[in-house]
């Protein structure tokens, strides 16, 4: 069976911007273009194209044949700080017009698919720190490139839109460390622990609240349109759920209705409603576990007033918000935030 035929069962939906990278990089450190490409099926001229579309086995084996071509530690820290906001496509324009730094982060672990199909990315808070882990979906022969590629390209994506470096205060990698760790303290600026309990980026939460230098709603919305656009089929119908999710995260302070969150999911209000009622939720459930969660995160994280909050979680006023809140919890959000002061 030839190549072609290899792969001709899998779905080819994976934009060709990191592949076209990383062949290039190698290529650049001498590796011949062929060694690189061997059994994928692809050519460079075809990785250029920027309607190629890979499937996800054909990734796999690219990724596979850099590692094999170079035992040099560190080479998904390479790879990853070289890939530009541009090789991010529509995820990378709708980063950079983010209103602050976690909203474009935000944006990141929605649609962490167009960012690497092989991870799920999480934001959490935890004491004031912020935490963008990183946990792999797919069963990889090299794992470490995979993770450190991510990892790079998060913080070069950061200290792009930020235009300064990201402060890190820790950096934890899932997997054993290499011979020679001073590359990795050097790159991330931060101690960096090996053989931790999953890879984690670590930093001040305070950062979150950062403005973005290229910040634009409009441009931010409509590149988001196309990022749901593009994501959609990489995603299975079990993902509805945190789909719906994702699309309030970004826009919490003047929120979608199901409509218009059906319409972001390429399906009608019906269909929306018929989906999550067979698993047992609605859209307005998702809303109100969303606002909650955020809610949560502002109380216990900031000093933001309620009546901010309130305005950030697209309520009409605090008076609404402190009612929904109470709904939720069984107390009012004063009771929480004395309770962790």
């Amino acid at each position: 069976m030839d190549v072609e035929r290899a792969f001709a069962g899998e779905q080819h939906i994976i934009p060709p911007g990191y592949a076209d990278e990383l062949v290039r990089m190698m290529v650049e450190r001498g590796v011949a273009e062929t060694k690189v490409l061997n059994g994928t099926g692809v050519t460079l001229d075809r990785l250029s194209d920027p309607r190629t579309r890979l499937s996800l086995g054909q990734l796999r084996r690219l990724s596979d044949n850099a590692v094999t071509a170079s035992s040099e530690a560190g080479l998904g820290l390479e790879f990853g700080a070289r890939v530009h906001v541009s090789r991010l496509g529509f995820l990378g324009y709708a980063m950079m017009s983010s209103k602050d730094l976690g909203e474009a982060l935000g944006l990141a672990v929605k649609y962490h698919r167009l960012l690497s199909p092989f991870c799920e990315l999480k934001l959490e808070l935890e004491h004031g720190v912020a935490i963008l882990a990183l946990e792999e979906t797919v069963e990889l022969e090299n794992p470490a490139f995979v993770k450190e590629s991510v990892a790079a390209c998060l913080l070069g994506q950061a200290h792009f839109i930020l235009d300064r470096s990201l402060p890190l205060q820790e950096v934890r990698f899932n997997h054993a460390a290499p011979l020679d760790r001073s590359r990795y303290d050097t790159h991330f600026g931060c101690p960096v622990v090996f053989d931790a309990p999953r890879t984690e980026l670590r930093f001040d939460a305070s950062e979150l609240q950062q403005p973005v230098r290229f910040s634009c709603a409009s441009a931010a919305r409509m590149a988001e349109e196309q990022c749901a656009r593009l994501a959609a089929p990489l995603l299975s119908d079990d993902d509805i759920v945190g789909r719906v999710g994702g699309a309030l995260r970004s826009r919490l302070d003047d929120p979608p209705d199901a409509e218009g969150t059906a319409r972001l999911m390429g399906m009608s209000k019906r269909s929306l409603a018929r989906a999550l009622q067979a698993r047992g939720t609605s859209f307005q459930q998702i809303l109100d576990s969303v606002r909650k969660d955020r809610a949560l995160e502002y109380l216990t994280s900031t000093s933001l007033p309620v009546e901010e909050i309130a305005q950030q979680l697209g309520f009409s006023s605090g008076r609404a918000f402190r009612r929904a809140f109470r709904k939720w919890t069984g107390s009012a959000p004063s009771d929480l935030r004395s309770a962790s002061a």
